[in-house]
């Protein structure tokens, strides 16, 4: 067996892992992002440390703008390889908000990168904590519904794992940032539910000033569609990102990143619905700022692709 067709295989016995512990769930409760290629930790423990050097990342993202209670996002991710080791750490936390609802995550991460061939398996874990936090009252018509009358404000503890395969020009990952089925209120009425995401992106020349980047991100749930986001980007002149995305059952979307510095990026992605919803909103907005720090002059590569 060569070594591609072992990555193949390691790569399908974790997806398959991860199917395995999923519970049913009824709904996808994990904020989506349609630049989910520059927010990989939230998804992949395993992406810690990939970038070889500090980096940070932060993304707001505004949903569905003029439909009142619609979802609201911001991450904020930092992760580093660990000096003369294979290892690498991370920390991410997220805040989303959506009508009445609320969840806050705080996450710790660790992985391990193995040599594989041309480039690198990452292994990761993961563990941190989950506030969940519903205000039915401010739900017209809940005083009615007896499912409504409990009051949520919970932190539950969560673990997740992943793997993450990357070289300079390709990278395929599985990840799944909690495994476990909390209880979010003490009638076990509402449930956490697992989420599977798998990714892959690759790096293509297409002269000496423009490469094309193809990516894919898998989202799953049992018991709900599947949701696709396919993006295409195009790198001009190794400093300016265009792009064009589409994300099944709700949007065609584009996306803008340029690098200013070695070490400073930015970014802006606008969603248009494609949905029923579109007659009720202009669209979504979404902004992206990131920076490496490196201290090593020599250990700066611009662009990183991944």
């Amino acid at each position: 067996m060569n070594k591609m067709k072992k990555i193949g295989v390691l790569i399908t016995m974790v997806f398959g892992g991860l199917l395995f512990f999923a519970p049913q769930a009824q709904a996808q409760q994990d904020a989506g992002y349609t630049q989910y290629m520059f927010n990989s930790l939230v998804h992949n423990p395993a992406y810690a440390g990939s970038r070889g050097i500090i980096s940070t990342n932060a993304l707001y993202r505004n949903q569905w703008v003029d439909i009142e209670g619609a979802p609201e996002s911001i991450t904020f991710q930092i992760h580093s390889p660990l000096r003369e080791s294979n290892s690498a750490v991370g920390l991410w936390l997220e805040n989303d908000e959506i009508g009445a609802h609320a969840s806050t995550r705080i996450f710790a991460t660790y992985a391990y990168h193995l040599p594989l061939g041309s480039g690198k398996l990452s292994l990761g874990l993961q563990g941190g904590l989950r506030n969940w936090r519903s205000n039915f009252s401010q739900i017209q018509g809940a005083e009615n519904d007896p499912l409504l009358q409990e009051e949520i404000n919970t932190w539950a503890p969560n673990v997740g794992v992943g793997a993450y395969y990357y070289t300079k020009m390709f990278y395929l990952g599985v990840g799944a940032p909690h495994i476990l089925s909390n209880k979010l209120n003490e009638s076990g009425t509402y449930e956490e539910e697992t989420h599977i995401y798998a990714t892959t992106g690759l790096v293509l020349p297409l002269g000496r000033s423009v490469k094309f980047k193809p990516t894919a991100q898998l989202k799953w749930v049992t018991d709900a569609p599947a949701e696709l986001d396919l993006t295409a980007h195009f790198l001009l002149r190794e400093v300016l990102w265009l792009g064009v995305a589409l994300r099944t059952f709700d949007s065609v979307d584009f996306l803008i990143e340029y690098q200013f510095t070695n070490q400073l990026r930015a970014g802006y992605a606008y969603d248009l619905p494609t949905s029923d919803i579109r007659e009720h909103t202009s669209g979504s907005h979404e902004l992206m700022l990131g920076y490496d720090f490196c201290f090593n002059k020599s250990r700066i590569v611009t662009p990183r692709y991944f």
